[in-house]
């Protein structure tokens, strides 16, 4: 007969912690998926009512410096809060 053998206690809590960062991870992630199929849905809506209509160039170009800044900004601000 084969005896096995128990983990540490401290083990036992760690392992306990990292299934639970793991979950908090995967709904992170599945979050930011979700958010993003929304966000491009969006965008190609946008971008689709502006191409409809010539009368809409204005439209476009409003579009894409909106979406330059706000990428600018957004990794401007995560390069700032990885300092």
């Amino acid at each position: 007969m084969v005896k096995k053998k128990k983990l540490p206690k401290n083990t036992d809590n760690s392992w306990k912690e990292y299934l639970e960062l793991l979950r908090q991870w995967i709904h992170t992630f599945e979050s930011l998926q979700r958010i993003n199929t929304e966000l491009q849905i969006k965008y190609l809506e946008l971008m689709g009512k502006a191409l409809s209509d010539s009368k809409n160039i204005n439209m476009i170009s409003q579009l894409v410096e909106n979406w330059q800044k706000l990428t600018s900004q957004f990794w401007q601000e995560q390069l700032m809060y990885k300092r």
